[in-house]
């Protein structure tokens, strides 16, 4: 029998696929990084589109019509709703 389970709600952007939309909730970081995101469009309530997500590259991102590159782990600091839950399989 498959166990399955639901994606949380607040995941982190470089978990997503291209063409999924979602919306900043949260940005785990110092200081300085947060700043940067802030400077860069991405503040809690933003709505993001990934534009690409391939493994071992920069994300590209869409905010506030605005295309933006983040590194891996940038992106995995930036936590988003999807509005959705998926079944994904474990």
């Amino acid at each position: 029998m498959k166990d399955k389970m639901k994606r949380p709600l607040h995941i982190a952007l470089a978990e997503l696929s291209r063409g999924e939309e979602a919306k900043v909730e949260t940005i785990e970081g110092g200081a300085n990084l947060i700043s940067r995101m802030a400077s860069m469009g991405l503040t809690p309530g933003a709505e993001v589109t990934i534009m690409q997500n391939f493994p071992r590259m920069p994300l590209i991102i869409n905010v506030r019509y605005t295309f933006i590159a983040l590194g891996r782990e940038e992106a995995g600091r930036v936590y988003v709703s999807t509005g959705k839950s998926e079944k994904v399989r474990k």
